[in-house]
């Protein structure tokens, strides 16, 4: 196999670890890059929905300031700083300065409990606490100084900035990531070197460029929060920070609003997406990547099925980082359970009996101890430093041909050796300084072949037997002094146990009255609580019946709009009915004057027919006449023709502009559609073409698998056979070693009796001396002990005095306490209620401004519609007045056609009188017309003048014939 060539020359080409330098701090190799750079290290989605965009020299100005607070709060290099991660981007900051100012931070997600939050502190043995929102329940937890956001506005930037980070060495601790596993709490500890090594291997998993964004929602503070971290601002990527609970439509929105390159979601929020229903405005094009981390990908494979976008899997682990994943250009290859190990990480699959498996067989996944990522031990636990050899995980996987991982089955559980008797490489790892913790403790360098095991046992035996040398030589000589140093150790003991026993009842007076103390201030501390609590109760209900008068308010205000725009409509309708009966009245006062027309029409006809019958002399006079009057009438109806033809070419002309517009669109829309048909066929055609090119890669990489399992397989039999033989012959050294060991062993054995007689034969001696000196010890120690009990009987009671002193000294320090916390509550209450006054005033000065700023409102819109009735009035009064004039102007036309008509020749009297032959003629009265009231009393309706300047003058009267 590849791994056992490459076992005798050494580690594998690319593994070994370079010397690391001399000075290396985490957060100035990761932000000196690009801390004077513009690009956006995070984008902020607040809890209002406001986003935020923050570039990497902002980053870098805040955790100066983060480092330069901690040091002024007694941060010492080494020391560990818990670090509360919420939904608040900024706690990154806090943790890169903690880092900056060479201590060791301590991430923890705020969703823990307090009790929680303290344990992991207690157990990192924290100095201090970092909580960027402020927290009462963690006000000075365990007697640790809790830092807020607020304490750091004191700090000046400019000042910060100057500081230069602590100098740390590679392979100090900068980081300690804990986790809980059932109810056991671990704390995997990695160094500045494997932190910047986790950072490094970005661009094999993490798939983002510079510019881009990835929103991931795993927990802050988690261990995939922290390699996402280091991970994004080594590629300069920015992080999106969602500070919001959002439903599937409102996570659409944001995710078309943001436009990520890449999302880690988890199973649940991908199956949520991948289900619901996309708006059609949404674009999701720009996600590429979806990555997992959980054996459960059903969710992300319906969202990834969905959006177009690659599954790409992350293996990682506390102790080790991201360990595989597949880098950017490969996504079309990858799939849920396989990925590509990170650079310098080397796995091998082991079986039960720690026996290597060749490729594409299950068993457990071991990672080479010399992996640059690999954490250097477990907090809190002794033992020696991390070795070399080969470790497990607890997962179970294979590896593939081409050298990748897949997993079958991932359970947690700690880092533990290879006890492995197979030829694996040993890495060669060079001599590390012991870190300031260590791993648990470990067997000696696992995985070894059977020649190194074979000297390793020899070296064994020899340095056993030269420890047994020495440990007979030192038991002689404790055994000599054991009887003289015990007899002087019993009075002693006798000595300081009394002394023990009254400084433990002294420290157990002290500690109750601590205890009491501690009580008392815990009981204080729970009522600022409950009362912190009630207060937060009545802020809730005072907010909520705010809201509920604001929505009353939003209420009447919609139904007073409600009532405006009915009361608006009804108005027009009203309007619209007196247009109506206007038009109708107007329509009625020209038929009538039409039909008055016609029948003086008639009445003129019927005249002339007579008139042509009684005068035929008056013939040609009356035809001129006749011929002026038809003239003067055509010259009329062709002027009342001219408006009705304009507006009926106006109409013509509207109606063909707006057929040719209808088949303007007509036809734009026929050319969409035909468009829309032709990238539909191309787009079919061009899926038909990836479909069938996918189909001839799956058909070749199927032929190209089969090739090389068959030579696999071939190649498996040969090294089967050459291991068959190989291991005939171990056999049968190792037989013969067995032998000659065995024999060795019974004559170590016989002179390890002999040894051992005499050495009892020496002890039984002593043992003699010691009873005699013991008897002589006991007789004294009587004597003594009964002086003692009497100096004891004396100190307790004065003990019981001191004890009583003190606890009355406890009663009037928590009587004080109490009289100094009744105040402090009366007072806070005062504050309190003076703050809520001042907030009900203010509320009351915002309803009044409301209501000012309604009615003035209501005033506008009244004044507004008062002018528009007022306008529509004036357009009413001239549309009417118009129409009079015109009704006036028709009469009077049709009065002056009758003043110009010729009088009627006055019929012959028969009975009349001759006067020199010819009778008189009589002059006939002209009736007035019908219609003169009726144009009078319009006239005088509407305010016009009886009479017109523009009415032509009234032709002269006929002479008569007289």
């Amino acid at each position: 196999m590849r791994l056992r060539k490459e076992s005798s020359k050494g580690p594998v080409e690319g593994t070994r670890r370079e010397p690391p330098p001399e000075f290396a701090n985490l957060t100035v190799d990761l932000l000196k890059p690009v801390q004077h750079s513009k690009r956006y290290a995070i984008t902020n989605v607040d809890s209002l929905g406001v986003i935020e965009r923050f570039t990497y020299t902002e980053i870098t100005r805040e955790t100066a300031r983060w480092a330069q607070l901690l040091r002024e709060n007694g941060l010492q290099p080494g020391d560990r700083v818990v670090i509360v991660a919420g939904r608040e981007w900024g706690w990154r900051c806090a943790l890169l300065g903690s880092i900056h100012a060479g201590g060791v931070a301590v991430p923890c997600p705020a969703s823990l409990s307090p009790r929680e939050i303290g344990t992991v502190a207690d157990h990192a043995d924290a100095s201090l606490l970092v909580s960027l929102r402020p927290r009462p329940d963690l006000v000075e937890l365990d007697g640790r100084r809790a830092l807020t956001a607020d304490d750091l506005d004191a700090v000046d930037p400019a000042r910060a900035l100057e500081q230069p980070p602590y100098r740390t060495d590679p392979r100090d601790i900068a980081l300690i990531l804990y986790a809980w596993h059932d109810l056991d709490l671990t704390g995997t500890m990695h160094t500045h070197a494997s932190l910047l090594a986790q950072a490094d291997a970005a661009e094999h998993w993490l798939g983002v460029d510079e510019d881009e964004r990835i929103w991931a929602t795993t927990d802050d503070g988690s261990a995939p929060s922290m390699w996402l971290l280091l991970a994004a601002w080594r590629r300069a990527a920015s992080i999106v920070v969602v500070d919001l609970e959002l439903d599937s439509e409102a996570k659409f929105e944001l995710l078309d609003r943001l436009r990520p390159a890449a999302v880690w979601f988890s199973d649940d929020e991908y199956r949520m997406l991948g289900s619901a229903e996309v708006p059609t405005w949404v674009d999701l094009r720009s996600i590429r990547r979806a990555l997992v981390d959980t054996e459960e990908t059903e969710g992300a494979n319906s969202f990834a099925a969905a959006f177009d976008a690659a599954l790409v899997p992350v293996f990682a682990l506390d102790e080790l980082g991201v360990v595989a994943g597949w880098p950017a250009g490969h996504e079309g290859q990858a799939d849920a359970t396989t990925a590509h190990p990170t650079p310098g990480v080397q796995f091998a699959i082991v079986g039960g009996d720690g026996t290597e498996l060749p490729p594409g067989e299950v068993g457990d996944v071991a990672v080479r101890s010399d992996a640059p990522t690999l954490f250097t031990g477990y907090a809190g636990r002794e033992g020696r430093s991390r070795s070399a050899g080969w470790f497990r995980f607890g997962w179970r996987g294979a590896l593939t041909a081409e050298g990748a991982l897949r997993i079958e089955a991932r359970s947690p559980s700690e880092v533990e050796p290879v006890g492995a008797s197979v030829d694996l490489p040993v890495p060669e790892v060079e001599e590390e300084p012991a870190p300031e913790e260590h791993v648990a403790a470990e067997p000696e360098p696992a995985a070894l072949g059977w020649r190194a095991r074979r000297s390793a046992e020899r070296a064994r035996r020899e340095e056993e037997r030269a420890a047994e040398e020495e440990g007979r030589r030192h038991e002689e000589a404790a055994v000599r002094e054991s009887a003289e140093r015990e007899a002087a150790e019993a009075a002693e003991r006798e000595r300081a146990g009394a002394e023990e026993r009254r400084e433990r009842e002294e420290a157990e007076a002290l500690e109750h009255a601590e205890r009491e103390a501690a009580e008392a201030e815990e009981r204080r501390l729970q009522e600022q609580a409950e009362a912190r609590a009630r207060a937060e109760a009545e802020e809730h209900r005072r907010r909520e019946e705010a809201e509920a008068r604001e929505r009353a308010e939003r209420e009447a205000a919609a139904e007073a709009r409600q009532a405006e725009e009915e009361r608006l409509a009804e108005e027009r309708r009203v309007a619209e009915q007196e247009k109506q009966r206007d038009e109708e009245q107007r329509q009625r006062v020209e038929e009538e004057a039409r039909r008055r027309a016609e029948q003086e029409a008639e009445q003129r006809a019927a005249a002339e027919a007579d008139e042509r019958r009684r005068a035929e002399a008056e013939a040609k006079q009356r035809g001129e006449e006749e011929k002026r009057r038809e003239e003067e009438r055509r010259r009329d109806e062709k002027e009342a023709r001219e408006p009705e033809a304009r507006e009926a070419k106006e109409r013509e002309t509207a109606e063909a502009e707006e057929g040719r517009r209808a088949e303007e669109e007509a036809k734009a829309q026929q050319e969409v559609g035909a468009a829309e048909a032709k990238q539909r066929a191309e787009e079919e055609k061009s899926r038909e073409k990836e479909r069938r090119r996918e189909e001839k890669e799956a058909r070749a990489r199927a032929e190209r698998e089969a090739k090389e399992r068959e030579k696999a397989e071939a190649e498996e039999r040969r090294r089967a056979e050459e291991e068959a033989k190989i291991q005939a012959k171990r056999e049968e050294v190792e037989v013969k070693q067995r032998a000659k060991e065995e024999k060795e062993r019974e004559q170590r054995e016989a002179k390890d009796r002999a040894e051992r007689e005499k050495a009892e034969a020496e002890t039984a001696k002593v043992q003699a001396k010691i009873d005699a000196a013991e008897a002589k010890q006991r007789a004294k120690d009587e004597k003594e002990r009964e002086k003692r009990e009497a100096v004891e009987r004396a100190e307790r009671e004065k003990a019981e005095a001191e004890a009583a002193q003190v606890q009355a000294k406890v009663d009037a320090v928590e009587a004080k306490q109490r009289a100094k916390d009744e105040k402090e509550r009366e007072k806070r209450e005062a504050v309190e209620r003076a703050e809520r006054e001042k907030a009900e005033a203010e509320a009351a000065k915002v309803q009044q401004k409301q209501a000012e700023v309604e009615a003035k409102k209501r005033a506008e819109e009244e004044k507004r519609r008062a002018k528009e009735r007022e306008r529509e009035e004036r357009e009413a009064r001239r549309r009417a007045e118009e129409e009079a004039k015109e009704a006036a102007r028709a009469e009077r036309k049709a009065a002056r056609k009758e003043k110009r008509r010729p009088p009627e020749a006055p019929k012959p009297a028969d009975d009349g009188p001759r006067r020199f032959g010819r009778r008189r003629r009589e002059v006939a009265e002209e009736p007035e017309p019908q219609h003169v009231p009726d144009v009078v009393a319009r006239i005088q309706q509407y305010g016009m003048a009886a009479a017109s300047n523009d009415s032509p003058a009234e032709p002269p009267e006929q002479p008569d014939d007289d």
